[in-house]
């Protein structure tokens, strides 16, 4: 029998053929996220009902719950008779019996047990959903009185109660997302995001669908469901909010000029921001002509107004001269006049910012200001964008860091009024923090404190939306601090001379490639791209197998694209990593991962707190799945990797088993590869749309010891000379004194 309303939206190919049934769940056999076996009830006769993937909106079933599904019977040899579900529809329960099952199962509902659920039959019998949908509390107090001490106390009832009335709305909305036939995905994301208000927040305004869809994608779907005509102000709004986003992600920029808006608007949905009505605050226009999406808007004012907040704030900003001295004895060189300063900076400036390329002595001012923040006794924290470079701040000054992702976790869940009150907050790799996690970041900071950053603006600008620190460190009302001495590598070294030349934007004199070196920089001219990469990767595995267990394989390509990082980790990969006893699993796009493998995490994760970046090795990896109980529910593991950043290893779902997600990372772009440092660094040279300034010079102060750059010359001197396109970016705020 077929039945249109059964089907779930987005599964629509259905056949005459295709049988409906129903029933109770009689059991559960297993559960991963929306998928189930499970034992169901039709009659007198117990079946097997399977439920993929993809076609269960709402929360997890439990025993006792009617569904009815649309699918077909088949029989296996091993299991015999099962019914393959195509579409499922949940079902209101109404059998007292079912409702007690129901009640008792759900692990939602705490304490309401098979002792409740007796007396609830007893009293009401067959009227039990008919009491449970009026939900008056006090009359079911009232009619189980006679049940005395051995009754259901007033916090279960309200506990059940509730439970019952979330349930039957949560039916409710799954009809009304069923009747609006909506993609699987974001009938789901719809239930999570508003859970038992979807249809009022829908049809209030269905754009607020563009959080799971592109407008380009969501219009016309929009527009046949909810009938909205084409110059609605609803639609108008979303398709500038679209185009702000788009710009916002892709290009890092925070708002966009009305003439250029305008015309882009027009082009999406055939109006200019005229049509924009006043009486709406999800874009704002500025007298400037400036347009912002609320989002970005409201990050970077409370940015700019958190820092002039931290600057009129009052703490014990003394500089103590005699503890610096102290601490300087304790050094093997004296301290350059201009680290002193930045350490008196530091201490005595509510904002300071310490700024210098790699091997000024940024760690040792670091050091000295803490000797000083000590002795006020003043407690200190140490934050940075990754987790290689937290450990380095660890390591170097003998505090515990934190990433700026672990921290923003951490201080959510703080409810300490005094927490961090007249703290010391030192942030590294500044340059590094996006808009979202500057705004993480100073939001979960109190007002009296020191905020001191320390970057190198001449690198690469975030990954992410915003220019935070390039713009900051214009500001004249922060203090500032440019440490320029190289202290780090050795006076004869080449590295620091050549940078010295990229910084002034010219194209430095590189001794050519002729052998695998130890330190220095060489450069090997390719002028075709195809050469470059193939010869990157035969030159990893070269210094790999000759000396990459006297380096701890502390070696690292960089390149500008992801297509060339994609090719050349398959060429490492396969030059370096051989599969073992078929120990190898495959993501969708074909990539496989061994064991040995060097991996990428490219997301923030607070659960697993892991930033975007951070890397690590393949421990292992399960072919057929690795099955572990998380809160009750079977979750398939697909591998675990031991990142750099954490002290245990990670169990990667296979969720979480994409490459938008985790990638190889044998080879990485310029901007994954900031925060860290490597013995030995590989640059190939391979996009003159990306060669810049700020990438070559991120790429070349990645090395510590040595540096081996392979490329076309003329994009060499493209990118000495060529000054950064992000530095255009085009933002709300300049972070000024108000």
């Amino acid at each position: 029998m077929h039945q249109v309303d059964m089907i779930h939206p987005g599964i629509l190919s259905q056949v005459d053929s295709i049988e409906t049934i129903k029933g109770e769940i009689n059991k559960i056999i297993f559960k991963h996220r929306d998928s189930y076996i499970l034992k169901i009830l039709i009659g007198n006769e117990i079946k097997t009902l399977t439920l993929d993937y993809g076609i269960l909106l709402g929360s997890e079933l439990i025993q006792g719950e009617v569904i009815e599904c649309s699918g077909e019977w088949v029989h296996s040899p091993l299991y015999g008779d099962q019914f393959i579900a195509s579409a499922v529809l949940r079902k209101k329960m109404d059998e007292s019996h079912l409702i007690v099952t129901w009640l008792t199962k759900n692990r939602a509902i705490r304490g309401v047990g098979s002792k409740t659920g007796t007396i609830l039959i007893k009293e009401y019998g067959d009227k039990l959903s008919k009491v449970l949908d009026e939900g008056d509390i006090y009359q079911i107090m009232e009619d189980i009185s006679s049940y005395g001490r051995k009754g259901i106390s007033l916090d279960k009832l309200v506990t059940l109660v509730t439970a019952w009335k979330h349930y039957s709305k949560e039916l409710k909305c799954i009809d009304y997302l069923n009747h609006k036939r909506l993609p699987f995905r974001v009938a789901s994301f719809s239930m999570l995001a508003w859970d038992e208000h979807c249809e009022d927040i829908l049809e209030d305004n269905p754009y607020v669908l563009s959080s799971f869809m592109r407008f380009d994608q969501l219009d016309s779907l929009v527009r046949d469901r909810w009938d909205i005509s084409e110059d609605d102000e609803r639609r108008i709004v979303a398709a500038c909010e679209d185009i702000l986003y788009q710009d916002y992600s892709t290009n890092g920029n925070t708002g966009m000029y009305v003439e250029e808006l305008n015309q882009l608007l027009k082009n999406k949905c055939g109006f200019g921001i005229d049509k924009i009505p006043k009486q709406q605050d999800a874009v704002i226009i500025t007298e400037t002509g400036f347009v912002q999406a609320a989002g970005q808007l409201v990050m970077e004012t409370f940015i700019e107004e958190k820092l002039n907040t931290i600057n009129r704030s009052q703490c014990n900003r003394t500089f103590l001269s005699n503890t610096l001295s102290d601490y300087q004895s304790t050094l093997s060189f004296p301290l350059h006049p201009k680290q002193v300063e930045a350490i008196e900076s530091s201490v005595v400036n509510p904002v300071s910012i310490i700024s210098g390329g790699a091997g000024t002595g940024k760690t040792t001012v670091l050091e000295g200001a803490i000797a000083v923040f000590k002795a006020l006794e003043r407690e200190v924290v140490l934050l940075a964008p990754t987790g290689k470079a937290a450990n380095r701040m660890s390591e170097a000054t003998g505090l515990k860091a934190k990433t700026v992702c672990k921290f923003i976790g951490d201080a959510s869940k703080n409810d300490d009024e005094y927490y961090l009150q007249g703290g010391v907050i030192i942030v590294d790799e500044v340059s590094m923090l996006d808009l979202p996690s500057c705004y993480g970041l100073l939001s979960s900071l109190p007002d009296n404190v020191n905020l001191v950053l320390v970057g190198d603006h001449r690198q690469l600008p975030p990954v992410g939306p915003g220019l935070f620190f390039h713009r900051l460190i214009q500001q004249d009302w922060v203090a500032h601090v440019k440490l320029v001495k190289t202290q780090r590598q050795d006076e004869q070294s080449v590295i620091p001379l050549i940078t010295d030349s990229i910084l002034a934007y010219k194209t430095p004199k590189i001794p050519p490639m002729s052998k695998i070196i130890l330190d220095g920089c060489v450069f090997r001219d390719e002028p075709i791209y195809d050469d470059t990469i193939s010869k990157a990767a035969k030159l990893y595995a070269a210094i790999h197998t000759r000396i990459g267990k006297e380096l701890n394989y502390d070696m690292q390509c960089i390149a500008g694209t992801k297509r060339s990082v994609k090719t050349l980790n398959q060429l490492i990969q396969s030059a370096v990593n051989k599969e073992v006893d078929g120990k190898v699993i495959r993501q969708k796009s074909c990539t496989i991962y061994l064991p040995g493998d060097m991996v990428v995490y490219n997301e923030n994760d607070y659960n697993k707190n892991l930033t975007n970046g951070s890397i690590g090795r393949v421990v292992d990896v399960y072919p057929d799945g690795k099955y572990s109980a998380v809160k009750g529910e079977a979750v398939r593991f697909v591998m675990t990797v031991k990142f750099e950043d954490l002290e245990d290893t990670t169990d990667i779902t296979d969720d979480e088993f994409n490459e938008e997600r985790i990638s190889l990372a044998y080879a990485i772009t310029a901007h994954k590869s900031q925060g860290s440092q490597y013995h030995t660094v590989i640059i190939a040279l391979d996009s003159s749309r990306l060669m810049d300034n700020a990438w070559i010079y991120t790429s070349i102060t990645r090395a510590k010891n040595a540096c081996y750059i392979i490329g076309d010359s003329k994009l060499l001197e493209k990118a000495c000379t060529t000054k950064p396109s992000a530095l255009s970016r085009k933002i709300g705020v300049e972070y000024a004194l108000r």
